[in-house]
C-alpha cells in the first residue's frame, strides 16, 4: 500500500524538498509507474513510463488512463482490480497495453491502492515489459512440444526430471519397456524398478550429479514389461533456461542388455582363464599328492568364493569317501572317512552313475552336519565308477550356473591327473627309497654282530628317516624292550614309559602280541588308541597324547628260531604323511628281511657264545700267589661273533720263589687260533718246570714249539719273572706291547729294552739269533701291568696312542685294591663298551719283605671275579 499526498494537499517549503525527492526516486526506477486518481485521471508517469509507452509526461498528465494505454482487460478483471485495491491489497497480473504508435506489449503490473487516511484516493501501478520473457517461454514450450513428440517415437528411454530431482515426463518408449503411463513416473516411483542390489547406488550416484549440476552416467538393471531383468545404461544433462535457471535433468536411457551379457560372458570367460591359470600353476608346482589336493581345493574355493571345497577319493566299492584335502577358511581342513550317502541316498545314485549332484538349497537337513545350505559334488569317472569327487559346499542357498558346473568338473578333472601323475612319481620315488632303505638296514645290521645291537642300530636307522620313533619288542618274554628310538629326547622317555609300565595286554585290540604272533597292524589316527589306552589307563592317554602319536604301524619281526617279536614304528610330527596300507606291506617285507639277518646274527652269537666258552675253559683257573706279589687277572673276550681270538696267559713258579708271568697272542681271529693258543700254553706249562728261570730262555722253547709242525704261523708273547726276595724283574719280549711298570712317585715306565720280532715260522735266522733280556729292580709298591693289544688297539687310533692312554688309566688307579685296578683298567680302557678283540690284563703288585702285603687277592680270570687265594 503506498500513501501520497498529491491530491489537494497544501505545499509547504518542506512538503516540497519532499516531492522533489520522491520524483528523482520515481524517475530513477526501471519500471514504469504510473498514478491515477479514482477516475483514473493520471497524476504521476515517470520517466521509464515514457520510455515504455511512448509519452511523455507534459502530455499524459491529467488524461484518462484508459484514453492513453488502452489495454485488452475484460470488466470482470477491472471489478477484480477494484474490488482488491480497496480492500487495501495489491494486485499483479499481465495483460495487453497499446503505445502511443499503436502498437502493443504484454505488460506485467502490479497495482497498489493510495490511501488517504482510511479512504482510497487512488491507484499507483508499476509496468514491465514481459514481452520478450513471454515469447522466449512460448518458444521453449513449442520447443518442448517437438521435443517431445519426437521423443514419444525415438527407440531411447527419454526422461526428464526438475531441479531437484524428481522425475517429471517420460516418453512412451520408457512406458512401453516397463509398461507403465506418465503418470505412474512421477517424482521417485522409477526407483522401485531397479534391481535391489545396484539400483540403491544407481539413485545416490543419480542425486548426486544433481547436487553438482554435473553430467550423469550409470548402468543399472532394471526389471522389463516381461518381469525379466534387463541392464540399461544412462546419460543425463543438466537443463539451463534462456536466463540461465537451472531447470532439471534430461537424459536417455539404452537398453544394454545383450552388450552387457556379451561383456560378463567374455568377463566369465576370462576369469574362467585367469582360474585355470592359477590352477596349472599350484598343480605344476607342487609334487606331493596331498598338497596339490589342498592347493586345488583352496584355489577353486577362493574363485568360487565357496564356504568349503574338498577333494574326494572314493573307495572302490563307491560306498565311502576319503576327504584327502579340504579347504574351510575358519575350520582346520581334516582327513577324513564318511559315507557317501551322507550326501543323501537318492542324490548318491546319481553319483554312482557318473552324475554332478547339484543342490542350491540344501534346507535343514544339511548332509553330514557340514551347514552347507547348497553344494555341489562333481565325481571322475574311470572305468565306469567314480575314483574321485570334488565337493563344494556354501553356508548359504546358492544357484549353481552351467559356469560353476563346468569349472568344477573341469578342476576335478585336472586335479585327479595331477594327483595321478603325483602318486606314479611318488610310487617311483618311494620304490627308489625303499629299495635304498633295505639296503641301508641291511648293511648296517651286518656291520654288528649280536642280535642287541643290530636292532638297536634299526630303530637308529629308521629314525628320523622314516619314522619319528621305533622300537623293537619281544612281548612274551620278559626283557621285551629290546630296542627304541626317538628323534625328540624327551619324548623317547614318554614312549619309554608307554612301552614298559602301559603295554597293552595280549586280549586286547592293537596289542603288539598281535604283532608278533604275525598280524600286522597299522593305525592312522591317533584317538583311536588313546580311546583304546583311556580304557584301563588315564596316565597312559596323558602319555600318549604327549606323545602326539598320528599313525603307527608294527609287523611281526623273528629275533630268533624260538623268540618272536615286533618292530613297530609310528608318526608323530605333524608334517608328515601318515602310514598307507602300501608302507605296511613293506615293513613286512623289509622286517621278513631283517628276520633272516637277525636268525643269522642269532646262531652265530651261540656259537661264538660256545667258543668264548671252550677259549674260557683253556685259560688258566687259577694265578700263582706270594706274599709278597699279588697277582690280577682278566680275561674278556671280543663281541665280533665267531671271532674267538688266540690270546692268552699263565703264571708259573720255580722252586727258588720265583714267578713268571707270560702273555701271548696267536695271530688270528678264527677257533683254529684259539686251538693252537690251547696247545701252547699247555706246552708252556709241561717245558717251564724244565726250563731255567729266564724270560728269554721260556720264549725260546715257545718258539720250539710254535715253530713245529702243529704250532702257528705268527705268536707274540712276552714274559717278566720276578724275585720277590730282591725285587729283581728281568723280562723278554717277542713283538708284544710292553708291560708298563709304575712306580710310586715316578712316571710310568715301558719296558721296552729287551724287544725281538714275533715269533715266526719262516724266519731263517732262528737258529742263529740270541734272544734278548734285561732286568730291573721293584720299587716297593710298584705295580706292574701286562696286557694284549686287545686293550689298547681301537679303530682310528694308533697303537702308541693307546699305550699311552693306558698309562694315563694305569696311573690314576695305583692307589686302590689290585683287583679294582684291573678292573678299573678294563673299564675306563673300554668305555665299558663291546670291542673287537679279546682283551687279556695280567696286574703284578710288589710288596717286599717286612711291608704289610693287605689282602692279596687272586682271580678267575675266565669270568673277571675275584676270588681269595692264601698269602
Amino acid at each position: 500500500m503506498v500513501e501520497m499526498d498529491v491530491f489537494g494537499a497544501e505545499r509547504t517549503a518542506a512538503s516540497g524538498a519532499d516531492t522533489g525527492l520522491a520524483a528523482l526516486l520515481l524517475n530513477a526506477a526501471e519500471q514504469g509507474i504510473i498514478a491515477t486518481d479514482l477516475d483514473g485521471r493520471i497524476v504521476v508517469w515517470n520517466r521509464f513510463a515514457e520510455v515504455m509507452y511512448g509519452w511523455t509526461a507534459a502530455e499524459v498528465i491529467g488524461r484518462s488512463i484508459i484514453e492513453v494505454t488502452p489495454t485488452l482487460t475484460t470488466a470482470d478483471q477491472a471489478r477484480s482490480i477494484m474490488s482488491a485495491l480497496r480492500r487495501g491489497d495489491s494486485w499483479r497480473g499481465e495483460f495487453e497495453v497499446q503505445r502511443k504508435d499503436g502498437s502493443t506489449f504484454t505488460a506485467m503490473v502490479v497495482n497498489s491502492p493510495i490511501i488517504r487516511g482510511d479512504e482510497l484516493v487512488g491507484v499507483v501501478g508499476l509496468s514491465i515489459d514481459v514481452s520478450e520473457r513471454l515469447a522466449s517461454q512460448a518458444a521453449l514450450r513449442e520447443s518442448e512440444e517437438r521435443f517431445r513428440t519426437m521423443a514419444d517415437n525415438l527407440p531411447l528411454l527419454i526422461w526428464q526430471h526438475d531441479s531437484a530431482g524428481r522425475q517429471e515426463w517420460v516418453n512412451a518408449t520408457f512406458c512401453s519397456f516397463f509398461g507403465v503411463s506418465r503418470h505412474q513416473m512421477r517424482a521417485e516411483r522409477w526407483q522401485m524398478l531397479t534391481h535391489p542390489d545396484d539400483g540403491r547406488q544407481y539413485g545416490r550416484d543419480f542425486l548426486a550429479a544433481v547436487a553438482e549440476r554435473r553430467p550423469f552416467h550409470g548402468e543399472v538393471r532394471v526389471r522389463h514389461a516381461d518381469g525379466q531383468w534387463r541392464w540399461l545404461e544412462s546419460w543425463g544433462s543438466p537443463r539451463i533456461g534462456p536466463d540461465g535457471v537451472f531447470l532439471g535433468y534430461v537424459g536417455t536411457s539404452a537398453d544394454v542388455t545383450e552388450r552387457k551379457l556379451a561383456q560378463l560372458t567374455l568377463n566369465a570367460a576370462a576369469a574362467i582363464n585367469a582360474f585355470r591359470t592359477r590352477l596349472a600353476d599350484v598343480l605344476e608346482s607342487l609334487t606331493d599328492p596331498a598338497q596339490i589336493a589342498a592347493g586345488a581345493a583352496r584355489t577353486l574355493a577362493r574363485h568360487l568364493r565357496a564356504g568349503r571345497v574338498r577333494y574326494l577319493e572314493i573307495d572302490e566299492h563307491v560306498e565311502y569317501a576319503t576327504v584327502l584335502a579340504e579347504h574351510c577358511p575358519d575350520l582346520p581342513g581334516l582327513r577324513t572317512r564318511h559315507p557317501l550317502d551322507d550326501y543323501g541316498a537318492d542324490r548318491m545314485t546319481a553319483f554312482r552313475a557318473g552324475q554332478p549332484v547339484v543342490v542350491d538349497a540344501a534346507g535343514p537337513e544339511s548332509p553330514a552336519g557340514f551347514g552347507a545350505g547348497a553344494y555341489v559334488v562333481v565325481p571322475v569317472v574311470r572305468q565306469n565308477r567314480p575314483v574321485a569327487a570334488v565337493a563344494v559346499h556354501d553356508l548359504e542357498p546358492r544357484s549353481w550356473v552351467p559356469d560353476d558346473l563346468t569349472l568344477i568338473t573341469d578342476a576335478a578333472e585336472r586335479t585327479w591327473a595331477a594327483i595321478r601323475k603325483a602318486a606314479e612319481e611318488q610310487a617311483r620315488h618311494d620304490r627308489h627309497a625303499r629299495a635304498q632303505l633295505v639296503v641301508d638296514v641291511l648293511s648296517t645290521l651286518e656291520r654288528h654282530h649280536t642280535v642287541a645291537a643290530q636292532v638297536q642300530a634299526l630303530t637308529d636307522v629308521l629314525v628320523p628317516r622314516v619314522a619319528d620313533y621305533a622300537t623293537v619288542e619281544a612281548p612274551g618274554e620278559d626283557d621285551f624292550l629290546l630296542a627304541l628310538t626317538h628323534r625328540d629326547h624327551e619324548k623317547a622317555q614318554i614312549l619309554r614309559r608307554l612301552r614298559t609300565e602301559h603295554r597293552l595286554g595280549a586280549g586286547q585290540p592293537d596289542s603288539l602280541h598281535a604283532a608278533a604272533a604275525g598280524t600286522a597292524q597299522l593305525l592312522s589316527i591317533a584317538p583311536d588308541m588313546i580311546a583304546e589306552y583311556a580304557r584301563y589307563s588315564p596316565d597312559a592317554t596323558q602319555l600318549l597324547a604327549r606323545l602326539g602319536t598320528r599313525s603307527h604301524l608294527a609287523v611281526p619281526l623273528a629275533l630268533s628260531d624260538a623268540k618272536s617279536g615286533a618292530l613297530m614304528i609310528g608318526l608323530s610330527e605333524p608334517g608328515r604323511a601318515p602310514y598307507r596300507p602300501d608302507d605296511l606291506a613293506f615293513f613286512e617285507d623289509l622286517a621278513r628281511r631283517i628276520g633272516v639277518v637277525l636268525m643269522s646274527a642269532h646262531i652265530r652269537q651261540r656259537e661264538h657264545d660256545i667258543a668264548v666258552r671252550l677259549q674260557r675253559s683253556m685259560l688258566p683257573d687259577r694265578v700263582e700267589s706270594h706274599p709278597h706279589l699279588g697277582i690280577e687277572a682278566r680275561y674278556r673276550a671280543g663281541d665280533e661273533l665267531l671271532e674267538v681270538g688266540g690270546d692268552w696267559y699263565d703264571t708259573f713258579a720255580w722252586p727258588d720263589g720265583r714267578i713268571g708271568v707270560v702273555i701271548g697272542d696267536v695271530a688270528g681271529h678264527t677257533m683254529d687260533a684259539a686251538i693252537i693258543m690251547g696247545r701252547l700254553r699247555a706246552v708252556t706249562a709241561a717245558f717251564v718246570p724244565h726250563t731255567p728261570a729266564d724270560p728269554a730262555a721260556v720264549l725260546d722253547a715257545l718258539e720250539e714249539y710254535a715253530c713245529g709242525p702243529s704250532g702257528a704261523e705268527l705268536v707274540s708273547a712276552v714274559c717278566v719273572i720276578i724275585d720277590p726276595r730282591s725285587g729283581v724283574l728281568t723280562y723278554s719280549s717277542a713283538g708284544h706291547p710292553p708291560p708298563l711298570v709304575l712306580a710310586p712317585g715316578r712316571p710310568p715306565q715301558r719296558l721296552e729294552h729287551a724287544r725281538a720280532p714275533a715269533i715266526y715260522r719262516y724266519h731263517d735266522d732262528r737258529d742263529t739269533r740270541r734272544r734278548p733280556r734285561a732286568e730291573i729292580t721293584l720299587e716297593p709298591g710298584a705295580l706292574i701291568v701286562m696286557y694284549s693289544d686287545g686293550l689298547i688297539e681301537r679303530r682310528r687310533t694308533t697303537l702308541t696312542a693307546g699305550i699311552a692312554r693306558l698309562e694315563t688309566v694305569a696311573a690314576g688307579l695305583t692307589a686302590r685294591t689290585l683287583p679294582a685296578v684291573a678292573d678299573g683298567i678294563v673299564a675306563r680302557m673300554t668305555d665299558d663298551s663291546p670291542t673287537d678283540d679279546d682283551i687279556v690284563l695280567v696286574c703284578l703288585r710288589y710288596t717286599p719283605p717286612g711291608q704289610d702285603t693287605g689282602s692279596p687277592r687272586s682271580a678267575d680270570p675266565r669270568d673277571g671275579e675275584p676270588h681269595p687265594h692264601p698269602g
